[in-house]
């Protein structure tokens, strides 16, 4: 599994970015398609231990997102669009 999120809630206030998300993505995807909007950006910064979550867990390449950032970051490359 590349990763995977199980009940991810994240928000920043009073607005709701990723709503008890869960999903599982396998190994060989190669992209993230979504409106604008939908919480792709924060999907990612979560899974790269960049912004906490406010509940819920999941893995990176079978590590802990919320216990293991460093390790995932070191794996994994990410080019944001700014």
């Amino acid at each position: 599994m590349l990763f995977r999120f199980d009940n991810v809630t994240k928000t920043y206030g009073a607005i709701t970015a990723l709503n008890d998300l869960s999903v599982g993505v396998p190994l060989g995807a190669v992209g993230l398609l979504g409106p604008n909007g939908s919480g792709k950006p924060t999907m990612i910064r979560t899974l790269l231990g960049l912004i906490p979550v406010d509940r819920g867990s999941g893995e990176v390449l079978g590590m802990d997102f919320r216990r293991r950032q460093l390790d995932i970051r070191r794996e994994v490359g990410f080019a944001p669009e700014d």
